[in-house]
């Protein structure tokens, strides 16, 4: 319960004052223990003091937590929401079977296209290499043969960060889809897509 509580209060402290979005799924874990903790200080604590300071507190922490939520709410997009079903299946009709995304991309394509379509996650467009967690050993490397596809989200065109903006303007040539959600590149290889991200990459002075 200390624990839970230590931590959902560090938490408070650090988002509450912190200029950003406050994501809720970072303190929503430790809720279900600190009410736990706080039920059975209730049910087995004597003295009615600490029982009172002990629910003050969790519901202090539980209010200003919530009004931090949603004073400056973190925008959460769902990945399996209509505009990557309609982006996977012009990908399946036209013959699309190894693609390139980001972490927050990446994962729904293969099960929505059952199966279809191989996903390499990559770390960002200005380091177009594996993201080394949750995919599999062998997609430590892109692919090594084949046409390929990267995907990025609409967001792009509001970004702010200059290689995001570079890459726009470099890869237009490759554009092979866009609808309101995402743009869909294509290349002959990874040996084309690699060459061409570089050239991007050196043209800002990274």
């Amino acid at each position: 319960m200390l624990f839970s509580l230590s931590a959902f209060a560090v938490l408070l402290a650090v988002y509450g004052f912190a200029k950003d979005s406050y994501n809720e799924s970072y303190w929503s874990l430790f809720l279900p223990d600190a009410f736990i903790g706080l039920l059975l200080c209730l049910k087995y604590e004597s003295a009615s003091w600490r029982k009172n300071i002990v629910t003050v507190f969790c519901l202090g922490t539980l209010l200003i937590n919530s009004i931090l939520t949603y004073q400056d709410p973190y925008i959460s997009w769902a990945p399996d929401d209509r505009g990557i079903h309609n982006a996977v299946a012009w990908l399946v009709e036209n013959g699309y079977t190894q693609g390139i995304a980001t972490f927050w991309n990446s994962d729904i394509i293969t099960p929505l296209s059952n199966g279809k379509i191989e996903m390499w996650t990559e770390v960002d467009v200005d380091a177009p290499r594996t993201y080394e967690w949750l995919q599999v050993k062998s997609h430590d490397e892109l692919p090594k043969e084949g046409k390929i596809f990267v995907i990025r989200p609409m967001s792009d065109l509001t970004d702010q960060d200059p290689t995001v903006n570079q890459y726009l303007i470099g890869t237009k040539d490759h554009l092979v889809y866009q609808d309101d959600n995402y743009f869909i590149y294509g290349y002959k290889n990874t040996e084309e897509y690699l060459e061409i991200t570089n050239e991007i990459t050196e043209s800002l002075g990274q």
